[in-house]
């Protein structure tokens, strides 16, 4: 019976470290220096985060993936999933309660946002109060 559980962890082992793992781990570090390259143009990218996150969990980091995905939600405003989301042009398309953040791309129904979220209008902040610092489109809900 002990036999049949070393070759058993043997056999694991070997899937483990097999020729297609490796495979797998060079493509993964070749996506995350890929990516890391395009952060360097473009720091505060959040979908760039979101794919970086994704190849270093493919790599087996998860340190390096959790700090990708902080970066998600610090850069990430607008990065959205692909349903619960309806997109807008004006107010008028949106549900009551909600306005159109044309803050954002794609323009979406949102609740009034929280201090820091992007705006380009009072009407989108909580606060109603959006700061927009002269020469720029876009600003931060007081």
């Amino acid at each position: 019976m002990g036999g049949m559980r070393f070759l058993s962890s043997l056999l694991f082992l070997s899937l483990l470290v097999s020729p297609a793992g490796f495979a797998q781990q060079a493509d993964a570090e070749r996506r995350i220096a890929a990516v890391e390259a395009l952060l360097k143009q473009r720091p505060e990218d959040g979908t760039l985060y979101f794919y970086l996150a994704r190849f270093q969990c493919e790599a087996g980091s998860v340190p390096r993936t959790i700090a990708a995905l902080e970066n998600v939600e610090k850069y990430g405003d607008g990065f959205l999933p692909a349903e619960g989301f309806e997109k807008c042009q004006k107010d008028a398309d949106c549900a009551a309660g909600t306005f159109c953040i044309l803050a954002l791309t794609p323009h979406v129904c949102k609740a009034p946002q929280a201090a820091g979220a992007s705006c380009k209008r009072d009407v989108v902040c909580a606060s109603k109060k959006c700061d927009i610092p002269s020469g720029k489109d876009v600003g931060v809900c007081k």
